[in-house]
């Protein structure tokens, strides 16, 4: 499911984004690396918003703009779901920081590739699944659990 944001979308998802990162002194997080070396901290932030914004306007639920400060309570959205997003060029794969995963509770976790001006929405699996269908990876920086994004459900 491709989502197309509008010029004040993708605004209002930056803004959100920096504030975020602003709210956190653009740090990098301590349970994982800045996969975007040559982007400032903030960029994964914004990211993260235009994901967000994109479920936002498929599931009608509203974006969080709370979550100034400090980091959530692993979920994203009232329905408990978690947005992952990349804008890397190709397909990406959902990962989940082990630790993370065990930490913090969201119920489904959908990931979204950003390809301004469009979101598409891959896919999501529920959390009862993420265990049984992912593999253990480490790319240096702690476990994570590696979907592969074909085994995610398409978002309907």
């Amino acid at each position: 499911m491709t989502i197309t944001l509008t010029k004040e979308q993708i605004e209002f998802a930056k803004d959100l984004g920096y504030k975020r990162s602003a709210s956190m002194n653009h740090a990098n997080t301590k349970n994982s690396r800045n996969p975007y070396k040559n982007k400032p901290n903030w960029h994964r932030h914004i990211v993260g918003a235009l994901g967000e914004v994109a479920y936002s306007i498929y599931s009608g639920e509203e974006v969080d703009t709370t979550t100034l400060g400090r980091g959530d309570e692993g979920f994203d959205f009232k329905n408990k779901t978690d947005v992952k997003a990349s804008d890397i060029n190709t397909k990406p794969n959902l990962i989940l920081g082990v630790e993370n995963f065990k930490r913090k509770y969201a119920e489904i976790y959908v990931l979204a590739w950003v390809k301004l001006p469009e979101v598409e929405l891959i896919g999501y699996i529920n959390r009862n699944d993420v265990i049984k269908e992912s593999i253990i990876k480490n790319f240096g920086f702690n476990d994570n659990y590696f979907i592969n994004n074909n085994i995610l459900k398409p978002l309907k």
